[in-house]
């Protein structure tokens, strides 16, 4: 297949590192009815009727609930405390994986300025013909070649041009696989691609890496190079 071979940093947060935890808040508003609720029993053992002094029992009852709230607080605090150093241990993880080609499941390629592109799939059984067709984002058709047909995994390397040997711009271009057996029926594969790690960037839900113009999930990563 002509063309298609078939053998600066960033980090970026969108947490913010200064913003109160939501248990600090709480814990600090719970401090603060806990005194007014002293006051206000103080209050009332200065001034009760000494023939018809207080329940002790609710007064009980509302010290044991006072001291739940605020023990659940303190939990809530550990928690999200470990989940910050669970971030923090990700991100530090995933700062290693810049300038390396990670390999992660899906059909969208990154393409990169006088670079090529990589992807692969796997066939269980060999196939009797396999078409690869490549999209850019407008969804036209840039590329169509013939692929390997053989089981197991066959890696794709991409030039980067289109059907008549025109460069393409860098950008998300999306791969199509058609493998056929000898009835002419579709067969199952599965595909993977390739890409360079330029920068990582975590968010609330996780950390994600810059892949060209792809924005991975570190979860999805499969192996690094």
């Amino acid at each position: 297949m002509s063309g298609i071979d078939t053998s600066s940093n960033s980090v970026n947060s969108t947490a913010t590192a200064n913003q109160a935890s939501a248990a600090g808040t709480s814990l600090a508003s719970l401090g603060n009815d806990y005194q007014n609720f002293l006051k206000l029993l103080t209050i009332q053992l200065q001034n009760q009727d000494p023939t018809q002094p207080m329940d002790t029992d609710k007064m009980t009852q509302q010290l044991v609930a006072f001291t739940g709230v605020e023990q659940q607080i303190l939990t809530n605090n550990n928690l999200e405390s470990l989940k910050s150093l669970q971030q923090q241990s990700a991100t530090g993880a995933a700062i290693g994986y810049i300038g390396h080609q990670v390999e992660y499941a899906g059909n969208e390629v990154a393409l990169l300025p006088d670079q090529s592109a990589y992807f692969s799939y796997t066939l269980k059984d060999e196939a009797s013909s396999v078409e690869v067709r490549i999209y850019d984002a407008s969804g036209n058709e840039v590329r169509a070649v013939a692929g390997p047909t053989a089981s197991g995994t066959n890696k794709i390397e991409w030039d980067g041009k289109d059907q008549n040997g025109t460069e393409l711009d860098p950008g998300l271009y999306t791969v199509y696989v058609i493998p056929k057996d000898a009835d002419g029926n579709k067969m199952d594969y599965d595909m993977t691609v390739q890409g360079y790690v330029e920068g990582v960037e975590v968010q609330d839900d996780g950390t994600y890496l810059h892949v060209g113009t792809n924005l991975l999930p570190m979860s999805k990563v499969l192996s690094v190079y």
